[in-house]
């Protein structure tokens, strides 16, 4: 019920800063994501406190499974949380910080794993560069994309070739909006990821939004993308994967869970 799910976000929100980049994606989909797709779960000690959460939410991400992220006190009321959320062969996509990995290496097999760093935008750090090939495009829920496209042209003189380069928002809270940027292998190499974000953080920082940009471990030209706009290390590591529930027992103490 609705009201259930706004009585369980209060709930949590001490285990969460929403204004902390380490945060951000946990509190995005545990505290806003859309009430229709989102399932809360808390975890209560023996003494009835909130010590921890696990939120299952329907994205775009993938029609089939849905998207898994938590926090816990302890590495057992994770564990606790997760085996009562799913049931065995269960599938889903898990976003979590990097130190609670040995819950979900316990509970799940895993792949096509991911490692991440978080990046964050501010205004002093900015280095914006203009490129007048950067257009807004529309959005079916209103957020902003910015693209450059090939230089076929309409009958308004504007660019109206393939895309070639994209920037846009995978999800967008009160205090952050995390962005993603593809760019056409055939034009890497000519700063035209760096036009659209470069004109997508403009457009957030605008709005009091701060960017962040989670760049996989390895991701060379990702990490130099952000560096050379202003793009600080936070710091806060992501363990991205796809996860299978395995029928095992638990390696962890366990307590409560509702």
């Amino acid at each position: 019920m609705t009201s259930d799910l706004i009585r369980d976000r209060r709930a949590i929100q001490h285990l969460l800063d929403a204004r902390s980049p380490a945060d951000g994606l946990a509190s995005y989909y545990a505290l806003h994501h859309a009430i229709d797709r989102t399932l809360l779960l808390i975890r209560r000690n023996d003494n009835g406190r909130v010590d921890g959460f696990l939120v299952l939410c329907r994205t775009g991400l993938d029609l089939f499974r849905p998207l898994l992220t938590a926090r816990a006190e302890t590495l057992g009321g994770l564990a606790e949380l997760l085996e009562g959320a799913l049931p065995p062969e269960a599938s889903v996509i898990i976003a979590v910080p990097l130190d609670l990995r040995p819950a979900i290496e316990a509970l799940f097999t895993i792949s096509e794993e991911r490692v991440s760093t978080v990046y964050q935008l501010s205004h002093e750090d900015f280095r914006p560069i203009i490129n007048v090939l950067t257009t807004r495009a529309p959005t079916p829920n209103g957020d902003p994309r910015f693209v450059i496209r090939g230089q076929s042209l309409d009958r308004g003189a504007r660019p109206a070739g393939p895309v070639l380069a994209t920037a846009g928002i995978n999800w967008r809270s009160p205090h952050f909006a995390d962005i993603y940027v593809q760019t056409d292998p055939r034009v890497r190499g000519r700063k035209l990821g760096r036009s659209v974000v470069s004109a997508l953080s403009t457009w957030l920082l605008e709005q009091r939004v701060s960017p962040l940009y989670t760049v996989p471990d390895a991701n060379d030209a990702s990490t130099r993308l952000a560096q050379s706009l202003g793009y600080r290390n936070t710091g806060a590591r992501t363990l991205f994967c796809s996860g299978v529930r395995r029928d095992a027992a638990l390696p962890f103490p366990t307590s409560v869970v509702e």
